[in-house]
């Protein structure tokens, strides 16, 4: 057997329990099958006041070579663990141990109390605080009565320490901590499953609700004892069974880096510190994971796991590089766990986008398409909050400034194409906003230096959330690398001096082409789309200058008001609309500061590059552009444009108003729509005029995708005097949102 870590294990000659506290409540159902609660025992040494056993013996260290000896007591993260029988005991690849079982728990190490005196963050005096609980398999879905959907978020109840953090997913429950030292608490017998023990902070105040939970250690009890090498099962899962070995591992793959000189690396001590803290990963809701459960937020976890990440990159000995490695893959094992019970961790804000980082490496070094899938799926914070612009998100609608005050821009026609990240993009698409100082931008970027070497270290980017997710990490480097790393941008020294380094972009690298000129449909601006990546610049600052453009509308000058650009395009603002039947063509003039992509090579002059006139004069629909597009019987004010674009309802079960005016009395009109968007069974009601059309007709869209479209198409009629049309579409089931993106109104 190989053994890469020593041990230390501790032996408890007698029968432990006893302590002080509040009676323990019982609730079966989440242990019946791998723990149960033995009587009470009459007959136990106490643990003495300042915590320690009354009688203990300090065994000897494990020898170097195996991992496995009997006893009845073992240590994980400075923190201890006894039981009744004599069993195998041994060690995970992570340096966690693993216990045979069954064993009978009678105490541990911090002993919990329930009687611990603090004066709380507003001065109040609390006698009766719970501390250093345990708990069995956290985060599994029998919390929530088996149910993976319900244990998907929140699901945040803990058995830790029952400090009131004044959040309701973060409350303590007595029947969730399982400490055997509590007045009234049997000795727990388990079979299989992983033990927690939290040590809490027994701070005299709190400045905010966070660090209530110091630190963790954890204990797996298994059925049969795992085969040398092997990786810890996560946490949350009931089965304690090693799927993955060190042998599914190949350290020697990662680069070997020279150090850049004169630059802050981490050494092996402080890149095994940072994978070595157990990170609690049991809740995913964001809020009660900073108030309870972490020692620190989630951006400093992130900058914590990039010591990590950083030295598996540089040429150190292997068998450091092994350690740093196998812990990091066994942190990525326990949030692959925690999804697989149901879990899906939402993007909001920095709180929890660091946990990307090791699932992605896990996936990546371990080869697993199961893994990889999960990754795929977004059930992580910071894959959640990446998407590629789409034209519907040209037409949403993004308050500006947003309720805090905070500068939020929406998009333009020039963003379409582009990476780019958004607060609460799947929760709140309203809080996104294109401006590169939008807010938590730059905390949520906190594990960009990791995931970038996620990719350059496994030298593949497929085992990435998506190929959105890394042209984001590209444009984030692209726009920030040139100013000096800090607590602002995300960058630590140390991730800066590599990556300036070792930087190798997603996309192609060299000079980027114009791939489609086009008009706006109103014909006051154009637009400009490249094939790769841009770097970005601020208003007014050159090539932002009109100067370094030419316009031409049949053949003269048109002069131009301002140019805009993002990541991958540009946007031409025109001084006067051009029409339907005008020949469009555009110039550039790079001059001293050319427009240039990731590798600094500059676009190239051109010119007369035609553009696709896309205006539209003539009365093909009586929808307005849909940026004018209101929900819930606000109304839309037509101008008689051509409407090609995209419209949600965000909610299910709202309206949707819209008015077609300047129509001819007495006529029929064709009316079409056209669902990208729908769940199965949304069914929609068609008001005209405040009237159900044809006696209350609905229409079955469910399910529509973009691939299968669903389409609502009927006529309707204006009265003897009639010059308008409202209509109001209703999502009679309440189901989902649905989205459109054509409206069409003609004139048969």
């Amino acid at each position: 057997m190989r053994r890469h870590d020593i041990v230390m294990v501790f032996s408890l000659l007698a029968t432990l329990c006893g302590g002080a506290g509040l009676p323990h409540a019982e609730t079966a159902p989440i242990w019946q099958v791998a723990a149960e609660r033995s009587a009470p025992q009459a007959a136990a040494a106490p643990f003495r006041g300042d915590g320690l056993p009354d009688r203990w013996i300090h065994a000897a260290t494990a020898a170097s070579h195996t991992s496995e000896m009997a006893t009845s007591a073992v240590s994980s993260n400075g923190m201890q663990l006894f039981w009744q029988e004599e069993t195998e005991v041994g060690t995970y690849a992570d340096g966690t141990p693993w216990i045979k079982g069954p064993v009978t728990i009678i105490g541990k190490l911090p002993a919990g109390r329930a009687d611990q005196r603090f004066r709380d963050k507003d001065g109040a005096l609390v006698t009766d605080r719970v501390v250093h609980g345990m708990m069995l398999n956290p985060g599994h879905r029998d919390y929530v009565g088996g149910d993976p959907a319900k244990n998907r978020i929140g699901a945040g109840a803990q058995g830790f320490d029952s400090y009131d953090t004044s959040r309701e997913t973060d409350r303590y429950q007595a029947a969730l901590n399982l400490d055997p030292g509590l007045p009234g608490a049997a000795p727990l017998t388990v079979t299989e499953g992983t033990l927690v023990v939290a040590q809490s902070r027994l701070a005299a105040a709190f400045e905010r609700p966070r660090d209530v939970v110091q630190r963790y250690g954890i204990f797996t009890v298994v059925r049969d004892p795992p085969r040398d090498g092997s990786l810890r099962p996560s946490q949350s899962v009931a089965r304690k069974t090693s799927d993955f070995h060190v042998d599914d591992i190949d350290v020697r793959r990662l680069p070997n880096w020279a150090p850049p000189q004169q630059k802050h690396m981490p050494s092996y001590t402080e890149a095994l510190a940072a994978v070595e803290r157990v990170r609690y990963i049991h809740t995913t809701n964001n809020l009660a994971a900073r108030n309870v459960y972490a020692p620190n937020y989630g951006r400093d976890i992130a900058r914590e796991l990039e010591e990590a990440f950083l030295f598996l990159g540089l040429f150190r000995p292997l068998y450091q590089k092994e350690q740093v490695a196998y812990r990091l893959v066994a942190l990525g094992l326990d949030i692959y766990g925690r999804i697989e019970e149901g879990g899906r961790f939402e993007g909001l804000g920095g709180g929890q986008a660091w946990m990307d980082a090791p699932l992605a490496f896990a996936a990546a070094m371990l080869q697993s398409e199961e893994i990889a899938a999960v990754v795929k799926a977004r059930r992580t914070g910071f894959a959640r909050q990446v998407f590629t612009v789409e034209e519907r998100d040209v037409y949403k609608r993004i308050p500006n400034p947003d309720r805090q005050g905070r500068r939020h821009d929406p998009y333009g026609h020039h963003h379409i194409g582009m990476a780019e990240w958004g607060e609460q993009h799947t929760k709140q698409g309203s809080r996104d906003a294109s401006n590169w100082g939008a807010s938590y931008r730059w905390v949520a970027a906190s594990v960009v230096p990791s995931l970038y070497l996620v990719r350059a270290l496994t030298g593949d980017a497929r085992y990435l959330a998506g190929e959105d997710v890394a042209r984001y990490i590209d444009r984030y480097w692209l726009n920030e690398r040139r100013n000096k790393p800090g607590s602002v941008n995300g960058f630590s020294r140390g991730a800066h001096a590599l990556m300036r380094a070792a930087w190798v972009p997603f996309d192609p690298e060299g000079a980027p082409q114009v791939a489609t000129a086009y008009s706006a449909t109103r014909g006051d601006a154009l637009y400009l789309r490249f094939d790769r990546p841009i770097r970005e610049g601020r208003s007014g600052a050159a090539p932002n200058d009109p100067a370094h453009w030419t316009v031409r509308v049949n053949g003269t000058p048109r002069a131009i008001d301002s140019v805009a650009r993002s990541g991958i395009g540009v946007r031409l603002s025109l001084s006067e609309p051009v029409q339907a039947e005008d020949r469009l063509t555009v110039s550039y003039d790079p001059g001293s500061q050319p427009l240039s992509g990731y590798d600094d090579s500059p676009v190239a002059a051109f010119t007369e590059q035609a553009v696709d006139n896309r205006v539209v004069t003539q009365i093909e629909s009586l929808f307005d552009d849909p940026q004018f597009l209101r929900f819930a019987g606000q109304r839309l004010q037509s101008r008689g444009a051509k409407a090609q674009e995209f419209i949600r309802d965000p909610r299910g079960g709202g309206a949707l108003d819209l008015v077609a005016r300047n129509l001819t009395p007495g006529t029929r009109y064709r009316f079409e729509m056209r669902f990208t968007e729908a769940a199965p069974g949304t069914t929609l009601s068609l008001e005209v005029n405040d009237r159900p059309l044809r006696d209350g007709a609905a229409w079955e869209i469910g399910p529509a995708s973009e691939q299968a479209p669903q389409y609502i198409r009927t006529e309707l009629v204006t009265g003897p005097k009639e010059t308008e049309i409202r209509l109001r579409l209703r999502d009679l089931q309440g189901r989902s949102a649905f989205a459109a993106d054509r409206i069409i109104l003609t004139q048969n």
